[in-house]
């Protein structure tokens, strides 16, 4: 029997190249294999590149439920996360899809900036008559709702690619959409006509957005303190043996509206809400804990509330809580364990941090773990002092705090991090991983901004030369954020 195999051409790495090989061999070896395929007829498997711009994971994880699809439909698929994407790949690939999100406003993922601004060069090689199809996630409260994605379709058609399935943008509630576009699409890219919806994969073992899990609320515990001008709150949550998740996953919770509010007989379709994980499974069996900003205003004179928040902090009681795991796999500690973590988490943006140090020294990690945290005011707004003050006297924790109305002239942890900067920098030379949780309008910027200074200053060297160096720490996946 012959027995096709992955030429050396294909635009695929050696590892994917001898997955590939082997998945063939053994698809060739069934015995109820198709008779033509097995004489050797190698047209009929396609080559198909899906890239993915994420920063939550939620393209990425797309993009693996498409290339399952595409496996069945004769194509062979290769994932490819746009931070390893290059031109010589998008060049050489014979069809393309991508699948992205928008950061911001209109923004590119952190995971995909280097790959448009390769992208957007004038010398970019042309892609003449290539095949490609875009799906862009997005959130219509934005004002450039899927601007990336958008961005992106032109690009490819400007260079010469032939679109062969209209772009969709898909709001929050994006399922129905995704499943149009990837049946959609891969007709196209196929030339037949494929019935049905895509099967989807779900984001935790058992549990889903579509099925989530009933929990029960163990803990509500307020974490601001008397003097504070925010309600932020402590959640534990019940689970069992079949909820999985990892330090950087998120948790989402499906609400249910105040009935005291008047909605109409047909209620504004809910839709969850993404919290980062506060806790490590090694540290909290069968529990899962949650840091929210309980969110109350008054707008034109009317009282309003955070859906999602006040349900948690005001009408779950006893009662079930539904909710799934998200996997975030752009946002995951270090596998070696000796290297350095330096972790920016202002205000709720500490919640994965506490996480990641729970786990980190659950399994004895011995790498130096820095923290810079910033609210208000240290005597009503410090969060988890106990825990993180225990772990300084430990030696196990570095803490730098910002306390932005303890003094007449505002501190931020942009301006700690500049004032640490040689620390900073010196673990960065050692291989350190630097990490960002929080407000993405104006936090993350200066954050950004000032992570550039302290490369400039402590480096001695030039503004472009620690724009490259930034880069480069994004590429290595060693600067990764979770902004929202």
């Amino acid at each position: 029997m012959n027995v096709p195999v992955i030429p050396e051409s294909a635009p695929f790495t050696a590892e994917q190249r001898a997955w590939l090989n082997g998945y063939l061999a053994g698809l060739f070896a069934r015995e109820d294999f198709n008779a033509s395929a097995a004489t050797g007829d190698t047209k009929q498997l396609h080559p198909l590149t899906i890239l993915y711009g994420t920063q939550t994971g939620t393209a990425e994880s797309l993009a693996k439920q498409t290339a399952k699809l595409a496996g069945s439909k004769q194509f062979v698929a290769n994932v490819v996360d746009m931070a390893s994407a290059t031109a010589e790949m998008l060049a050489g690939a014979k069809n393309i899809f991508i699948i992205t999100s928008t950061y911001g406003e209109g923004d590119p993922p952190d995971n995909a900036k280097d790959f448009w601004d390769t992208l957007s060069a004038e010398n970019f090689p042309k892609l003449t008559g290539i095949p490609f199809s875009v799906f862009a996630l997005g959130d219509t409260n934005y004002e450039k709702f899927c601007q990336f994605g958008k961005d992106l379709d032109l690009r490819l058609e400007a260079l010469g690619a032939k679109r062969i399935y209209d772009r969709i943008d898909a709001d929050t509630d994006y399922e129905q959409s995704f499943q149009t576009w990837c049946s959609g699409a891969l007709g196209a890219l196929s030339g037949v006509a494929i019935e049905g919806g895509i099967h989807q994969e779900p984001e935790s073992e058992t549990y889903s957005k579509k099925n989530p899990f009933p929990a029960r609320l163990k803990t509500n515990r307020k974490l601001s303190l008397a003097g504070s001008e925010k309600d932020t709150r402590h959640f534990e949550i019940m689970l069992d043996d079949s909820i999985i998740y990892e330090p950087g996953d998120a948790l989402g919770v499906i609400p249910q509206y105040n009935p005291a509010h008047d909605l109409g007989p047909n209620p504004k379709k809910i839709q969850p809400r993404l919290y980062s994980i506060s806790s490590s499974p090694k540290a909290h069996p069968n529990e899962v804990h949650l840091t929210v900003s309980v969110v109350r205003y008054v707008l034109d004179g009317v009282a309003r509330e955070g859906l999602c928040s006040t349900f948690l902090a005001d009408r779950v009681g006893d009662g079930l809580l539904p909710v799934y795991v998200h996997k975030n796999s752009t946002f995951r500690l270090p596998q070696d364990t000796t290297k350095p973590i330096i972790m920016v988490g202002p205000g709720t943006g500490v919640a994965p941090f506490r996480a990641f140090l729970e786990e980190r020294r659950a399994i004895g990690a011995t790498g130096k773990n820095i923290l810079f945290f910033g609210e208000q005011r240290s005597a009503s707004d410090f969060y988890y002092q106990d825990e993180l003050e225990a772990m300084g006297q430990d030696n196990f924790l570095t803490l730098h705090t910002a306390f932005s109305r303890d003094q007449k002239e505002k501190i931020y942890v942009q301006q700690r991090m500049i004032e640490n900067a040689q620390q900073i920098y010196g673990l960065l030379e050692e291989g350190a991983f630097f990490y960002v949780c929080g407000d993405a309008s104006r936090m993350a910027k200066d954050v950004d901004a000032a992570l550039h200074k302290v490369i400039e200053g402590s480096a001695g060297i030039s503004t472009e030369a620690a724009a490259e160096y930034v880069k480069k720490l994004r590429s290595a996946k060693r600067y990764v954020r979770d902004v929202y």
